[in-house]
């Protein structure tokens, strides 16, 4: 039985099924950390935590998940495109639905790279079928 605690698995198998997104970054997309051998630009994702929608009668099968997916280069328009091709990826229903929460722009002095950090509440339905 799927598991929201698995939902990466879903979400990289969406984020690389975009034709959009491949044209900006390629297969550099990563969960939880970004090799220091990775070119950019690139994009990497993390649960920020999930949590049951349980009710009286028991668990309800449906998880509310907070993601963060942040877009990374060495140009803010690399940075907007990946981030322009991640927005028209994340679905707004079916077995899990995506919204925006906030998305912030910023830039590291240090390493010389901009970053689009987005956060994303998801529904996700355990117990659905595709």
């Amino acid at each position: 039985m799927p598991s929201a605690v698995d939902f990466e698995k879903i979400l990289s198998a969406t984020l690389k099924s975009s034709a959009d997104l491949a044209a900006v970054v390629g297969d550099r997309i990563y969960c939880l950390y970004i090799p220091q051998t990775a070119k950019m630009p690139c994009v990497s994702f993390q649960r920020i935590y999930g949590r049951p929608a349980n009710t009286l009668m028991g668990a309800s099968g449906l998880e509310v998940i907070k993601m963060q997916i942040d877009c990374w280069g060495r140009s803010l328009t690399d940075c907007k495109n990946a981030a322009k091709a991640v927005r028209a990826v994340m679905p707004a229903s079916g077995p899990w639905g995506a919204h925006l929460d906030e998305d912030v722009d910023s830039f590291d002095g240090e390493t010389k790279y901009f970053r689009i950090l987005m956060e994303y509440t998801i529904w996700y339905c355990e117990n659905a079928t595709e």
